[in-house]
């Protein structure tokens, strides 16, 4: 970067100079040597690269002027997350978006809770239509009460230039920090369902509301899902599995000696996988839960002869206690739950994945949870399905050399049965707790569905007066019968269209309507707001791992 006029001052360069560096760099300098001189290396990489005047203040320039001071490099890092987030929140403020907030919390390695705010609102760019969600601050967490966290989320939104007004949804994690015996959910309007958290939840959420009554509160979905999986997992077997996985995992992980030794068995056992480490199992990480569960029925042949290493090798502690994983893991009860929980998980994934997109909107998350919902149904009455887990279960236990028998203190006659009954128990509480967990996605999503493009050709004004009503203040006309003429408008154009051409969510209908939105500007306003009711916490959580 040069002078482009002698107005630019040797200084200003430098400063300019070293922001796309310090932007480069993407984190807080801490005043150590080595941290320092990572950042003196771009700069002179920077000089090496034609920047003559940066190189000429590098050599003639005070030392005490030089401008590379940790401390002056944390100052630089907060002007450029300045500009950044001030350019993020005038592209809202300038068009008047209506926006919502997406809140998580979690502690950072120093022992120091942090909240990370992110927000989810409409662009369009040259006549496309896209969804931003962008996070635009860190922040430590001083009282991490339900009123303090909240209180500082709202200031915070108003510091930056947003319009509370313009607010009119909030998603928030399942954080999973306790602290002086409060859980960092307690953060805004949206949370994850936790029974624990409803008392917390209910005075924010009455809090956020006195300010702007239509920010509505929308439970983070891929959370929602993990709960519901976690309540399936009241068994006692189900609990057990997941603990020994757990453990056996950290055992192999904790030494790069044995995770050697698992990655030769898995070579010698698995020759055509490219994967050659095990997913650690995290708490309320049902992603990464569902990674480890089937990454360690995929390997467990290689498991096996690790421990059974371990067993003739490894010291007195070591030896024991891959004694006792070995003896577990080769256990029916075990390997029956590890067929019905990685069964019920490679479902799962892809609809984790997709919950966890930003381009998921109502609309699409209600319509996966219903799939989901009906996939599981149906694996419970699909005889054939069954039968080829039992088929499955038989190899497994054949290749292993496995006893295909059961311990004399279970009630039920035989193997088969003992699958079954763990097999119906497992997918119909998951049933039972997808049901439990979306209720509140249902409420959202009745009225949205009422006005879609698939749906709307059946309805009447009556059925949807309570989302204009609801939304009335935010319409362009409230006057009734513009609304209601509008309303028949829409479903005249629809009654012309061939039912399997009609969209049935709302990112399809914010396209077809970019054109014609002079014709219903009620309605496009309101697929607008639906847009921007984020349904994850995912962008909010990522950016803890940048």
């Amino acid at each position: 970067m040069r002078p482009s006029s002698p107005a630019v001052t040797q200084a200003e360069h430098a400063e300019s100079s070293l922001s796309p560096i310090t932007i480069l760099y993407e984190s807080s300098i801490v005043s150590t040597s080595e941290t320092g001189k990572n950042f003196k290396e771009l700069i002179l990489f920077r000089t090496e690269c034609g920047d003559t005047v940066l190189e000429q203040h590098l050599k003639s320039c005070p030392k005490n002027a030089m401008n590379m001071s940790p401390e002056i490099q944390n100052q630089l890092v907060n002007m450029c997350g300045d500009m950044i987030r001030k350019e993020i929140v005038q592209c809202v403020i300038e068009e008047k978006n209506f926006y919502s907030v997406i809140v998580d919390a979690t502690s950072d390695v120093g022992g120091t809770e942090q909240l990370s705010i992110s927000i989810r609102y409409l662009c369009y760019d040259n006549n496309q239509i896209d969804i931003k969600e962008d996070f635009i601050e860190f922040a430590p967490v001083v009282d991490n009460s339900a009123k303090g966290v909240s209180e500082h989320v709202i200031n915070y939104l108003r510091s930056t230039g947003l319009d509370l007004a313009y607010l009119r949804g909030t998603v928030l994690t399942y954080c999973f920090v306790y602290h002086n015996d409060v859980y960092l959910t307690n953060l805004g309007q949206g949370y994850d369902g936790c029974s624990v958290m409803s008392e917390h939840i209910g005075g924010v959420q009455k809090l956020i509301s006195n300010i702007e009554p239509k920010a509505v509160d929308v439970h983070c979905a891929s959370h929602s899902l993990d709960l519901a999986i976690c309540d399936a997992c009241d068994d006692r077997n189900i609990q057990i599995f997941f603990g020994t996985v757990k453990t056996i995992v950290k055992l192999i992980r904790a030494s790069p000696k044995r995770q050697n030794l698992l990655k030769n068995a898995i070579t010698a056992t698995h020759c055509d996988i490219k994967r050659q480490k095990l997913s650690k199992l995290v708490e309320h990480r049902w992603m990464e839960k569902q990674t480890s569960v089937l990454v360690f029925k995929q390997f467990f042949s290689s498991i096996v002869v690790a421990l059974e290493y371990m067993i003739e090798n490894g010291d007195s502690e070591t030896s024991a206690d891959s004694r006792a994983y070995l003896k577990y893991i080769t256990d029916l009860d075990f390997i029956i739950c590890l067929f019905v929980v990685s069964h019920v998980f490679a479902i799962l994934k892809p609809y984790t994945e997709m919950l966890q997109s930003k381009d998921c909107e109502l609309t699409q998350c209600y319509d996966n949870i219903q799939d989901l919902a009906t996939q599981l149904a149906e694996l419970k009455y699909n005889e054939k399905k069954f039968d080829e887990l039992v088929n499955e279960l038989d190899i497994f236990l054949r290749d292993n050399g496995i006893t295909r028998t059961i311990s004399r203190i279970n009630k039920l006659k035989n193997v088969t049965d003992y699958l079954r009954h763990t097999y119906e128990i497992f997918v119909e509480a998951t049933l039972s707790k997808l049901d439990t967990r979306f209720s509140k996605h249902q409420k959202n999503i009745v009225n949205i569905i009422n006005l879609l493009p698939s749906t709307v050709v059946d309805k009447t004004l009556v059925d949807v007066s309570d989302i204009f009503e609801f939304y009335r203040s935010d319409l362009p006309s409230n006057n009734i019968d513009v609304v209601k003429a509008e309303f028949e408008l829409w479903q005249h154009k629809w009654k012309k269209t061939p039912a399997n051409e009609r969209p049935s969510n709302i990112f399809t209908t914010l396209d077809i309507l970019l054109p014609i939105k002079s014709f219903f500007p009620n309605l496009n306003c309101l697929f607008e707001i639906f847009a921007i009711l984020s349904v994850t916490v995912a962008t909010a959580e990522r950016s803890f791992s940048r």
